[in-house]
């Protein structure tokens, strides 16, 4: 409430709310003017065509009795993306567009339950690709048309059409994040290393390779594919989390590329890498893989290029763990012990001569632990606190 008058904001407008508002209508001209109502929607409407938008003009007053020329506002998430896409779209030329395209890709998206997830997917997209041509969109458009009217199908058109307008190595980057649990924190440092030396990145040297997964991470992020986590002091997200809906669409897609691993729970698929032969069930820890390792002489285990076992507590009960990694993986490029109880690392681990990564952050290993280290190979070591 100002000198202006009472600012009204509901949290939804519809018909049947008529009656009780014709009764704070009537108490609120008893105690002062309305400057406006403010329509606080989670859809958006077309209030114009359904009459809502006129019901709630007659609301807006700016004395008793008087109607006021002012707007009725709608505040939804949706509304304001709806507004940005047709703001980006505007300021293209329509010698390259026809603006009605836009509109009618946004009507395909309502009246949905995944509709805020549709239109947040849709601005991402243009505005981190301008240059979109008009087939891709009519393309878009006949594809939201003719999948079944529900609101996964329609999400899952929008996500592919934002999927396949990333580059190829970007796409393989993005099914990669269906190994990790949906909505946990994902390091970059983690990410950019694991994407590297799985092959999903590939070029003729390593800080090339790392400059360009860097720019894989920015670009889902700048997508909307990935949520960012943990800003650093330069505006770049230090981690990403997946939600479930993205989770969902990128796990199908994976498996249907074989880039998943069906066979391994997704609290056990994490730990290694992508493309393995490892059978394990889902009561199965991580305890059951070494206990694998130890009774094997060359089995499958023994191909696998990442070993992340961030966080693992598992080295104070069993301190040859470690050993038996060092002495069986003998072609791994990635090892993480951040965050477990390791508090040496055996002379064994010169035997990983392929071993490009190596991350002890957060460990009690004294700064000496790495005097006797070798590696030739390695290309990154993540040490300290």
């Amino acid at each position: 409430k100002d000198d202006e008058g009472t600012l009204i904001l509901m949290k939804k407008f519809h018909h049947r709310l008529v009656s009780g508002w014709e009764e704070t209508i009537a108490a609120l001209n008893m105690v002062g003017c309305i400057a406006g109502v403010m329509m606080m929607t989670s859809a958006r409407k077309n209030f114009q065509e359904e009459g809502e938008y006129l019901l709630a003009k007659s609301y807006c007053y700016c004395h008793p009795g008087q109607q006021s020329s002012q707007e009725p506002i709608d505040y939804s998430d949706v509304g304001q993306y709806y507004d940005k896409v047709l703001q980006l779209t505007s300021q293209q030329k329509e010698d390259n567009y026809n603006p009605r395209i836009f509109r009618d890709i946004l009507v395909q998206c309502q009246p949905y339950d995944d509709e805020k997830f549709c239109m947040e997917i849709f601005a991402h997209a243009l505005y981190s690709n301008p240059m979109m041509n008009n087939g891709e969109l009519r393309k878009l458009h006949s594809s939201l048309k003719a999948s079944p009217k529900s609101s996964a199908s329609v999400a899952m058109q929008m996500f592919k059409f934002a999927y396949n307008d990333l580059p190829k190595e970007c796409r393989s980057c993005l099914l990669y994040l269906a190994i990790f649990p949906s909505g946990i924190k994902i390091r970059r440092s983690t990410l950019i290393g694991r994407w590297v030396v799985e092959g999903l990145i590939t070029k003729e040297d390593w800080p090339t390779s790392v400059r360009e997964a860097n720019r894989c991470f920015d670009m889902l992020i700048d997508r909307y594919l990935v949520n960012p986590d943990d800003t650093g002091l330069t505006g770049k997200a230090k981690s990403c989390r997946v939600s479930v809906q993205v989770h969902q669409f990128i796990t199908k897609i994976g498996k249907s590329q074989h880039i998943v691993e069906t066979r391994l729970s997704r609290h056990l698929a994490r730990h290694f890498s992508i493309f393995n032969d490892l059978r394990f069930r889902g009561s199965d820890t991580i305890d059951n893989f070494f206990k694998q390792l130890m009774k094997s002489e060359k089995s499958q285990l023994s191909t696998l290029k990442v070993l992340d076992l961030d966080g693992c507590r598992i080295f104070d009960k069993n301190p040859r763990y470690l050993k038996v990694v060092c002495n069986k993986l003998l072609l791994l490029k990635y090892l993480s012990l951040r965050g477990t109880d390791i508090t040496k690392l055996p002379k064994e681990i010169n035997k990983l001569h392929e071993l490009e990564v190596l991350d002890i952050r957060q460990t009690k290993l004294p700064a000496s632990a790495t005097k006797r280290v070798v590696l030739l190979k390695l290309k990154r070591l993540l040490a300290g606190d």
